[in-house]
This record gives structure tokens, sequence and C-alpha cells, in this order.
């Protein structure tokens, strides 16, 4: 992995100022060798004697390589300790997807409004701590193996006159169309503090909803592949979180604290594609 970053601050009366761009490559590579053997007559040197086995396995290797490359951008803006801003780009790029898809662009942006610093809730006495929070950002999922978006050749041995001959086959379909899986989330929420923030309540909203979904689908036999690697499908995901936590006691000989938190989520399925 090799990474480079570079930050940027600047306060000037009441605005404050915190830019960070980043640009980060990484690349992977992934060697596998398997040798086997059975029928042994003495078991005691296993591993350390395979010669002695009477039936020897074919060897299987595999070896993959992959490589992410990613640029990121993001800015973030408060002024007077009320008003809050953050906003970001990202883009991704990767090995595993077809020549056209290769990148992905995820943005993002973040309200905050602390209203405890209004002077109309100050004049109050109610609230120490009370701020609203908003917030939508993309996020992309790559987890899929090396080369999914080809077509990938592997060993084929056969027998053909009582002869036994290796060969070569395709093992995989190709999707030069495969792209990034994205999900999309909002996200709204409430911070309060009472007591000299000996009280402290967050609340909480989300949504999330899934697209692009990267599954394995089942093909007919007509086809000689079993499965291929599609974007297909989508689902959600939605819910609410609350937290609770207060301070009953805190002196030198006695500390107690309190924690309650209740979170509710659904899941839905919203499409799995053609039937």
């Amino acid at each position: 992995v090799f990474e480079t970053r570079l930050n940027y601050k600047k306060e000037f009366d009441k605005h404050n100022i915190n830019a960070t761009a980043v640009s980060e490559f990484s690349g992977n590579l992934k060697s596998i060798s398997t040798y086997g053997a059975t029928g042994f007559s003495n078991q005691t040197n296993g591993f350390n004697n395979l010669s002695s086995a009477t039936i020897a396995t074919l060897p299987k290797n595999n070896i993959a390589k992959d490589n992410l490359m990613s640029f990121l951008g993001r800015v973030a803006y408060g002024y007077n300790n009320k008003y809050l801003l953050t906003a970001s780009i990202r883009a991704d790029g990767s090995s595993k997807f077809g020549n056209e898809n290769k990148w992905g662009y995820f943005p993002s942006v973040a309200l905050g409004w602390t209203l405890s610093e209004e002077s109309i809730i100050k004049n109050m006495n109610i609230f120490d701590n009370f701020k609203l929070r908003a917030s939508y950002g993309v996020t992309g999922n790559n987890q899929i193996p090396a080369y999914s978006s080809i077509g990938l050749i592997g060993a084929a041995n056969y027998v053909f006159n009582d002869v036994f001959y290796s060969g070569i086959a395709q093992n995989s379909v190709s999707n030069p169309g495969l792209k990034w899986e994205t999900t999309a989330q909002y996200n709204y929420g409430v911070d309060l503090g009472f007591l000299k923030n000996r009280l402290n309540i967050t609340a909480e909203v989300y949504y999330k909803k899934t697209t692009d979904l990267l599954l394995e689908i089942q093909l007919p036999l007509s086809s000689g592949f079993e499965t291929a690697l599609k974007n297909i499908g989508s689902f959600s995901n939605k819910g609410f979180e609350l937290t609770v936590n207060s301070v009953n006691i805190d002196n030198s000989s006695f500390k107690w604290r309190s924690d309650f938190t209740f979170s509710f989520n659904r899941n839905k399925v919203l499409d799995l594609g053609d039937k």
C-alpha cells in the first residue's frame, strides 16, 4: 500500500476550514499451490515422506493479482461553531471490473446545526448541547475475485482411447460490463445534552439502498457453465437508534454511569433481477 496525504487548515474570524486530499495505491498478490497423496503404508512421517504414498493426486496452483487506485478530496467548513458542512468525493479504480467500468465515483455531504450556540436556545437554560445532523453518502463494493470480468482458462484433462491427455478450456463466463456495487445512505440525527452534560441523548434514523449487487446467478446447463457473476438486484436497510448515557455519581470515591441503547432495523429485498 502506498498513500500520500495533504492537509490544509485555516481559521479566520468566525470561519474554520479543514481540507484533505488523499491518493492511495494498493496491490494484492495471492499464490496458492496444493499437492496431495493418499495410500500411505506408514503414517509415521506423514507430509515429510510423500514418496511413500501409493497414489499421488494432480497438483494445483493459482496466482491472482489485483490493484486498486483511489483519490479522495474532502472539505470541512464551520462557521461560529454553529453551522457545519462536510463534503467529499472519492474515486476508486479497481482492476477487477471491465474496461469501461473500472472507476466508481462516490460523493458525500453532511450538515450540522448546533442550536445550543444560538442565543434563543442558550437563554432557555435547558440544553448544554443541542445539535441537528443530516448526511447523504454513496459507497462502493468490489469484494469479488480478481479477473471476475473476463473468461478464464484453466486445466481440463481428459481421457481418449484409454490415454490420459492434458488440455485447457474456458472455466468461467466473461462479463465486460461488470461494475461497482453501490450503496446510498441517508442519516438524520439529533444530539442532546442536559445537566452539564451528565445526561446525553442521541437519536438517529437511517435509510440505505444497495443497487447493482454483485451476485452469482445460475446458468442453464446448455451454456456449459454453472454460474456467472453479474450486477443484479437491490435491497434496502432502514432503522432507528437511540442511545442514552448518564453520569449518576462521579466523585473521587465512587463512580456510577448508565448506558441505554435501543435499535430497530428492517431489511427488505427490492429486486432479484429477471425472473
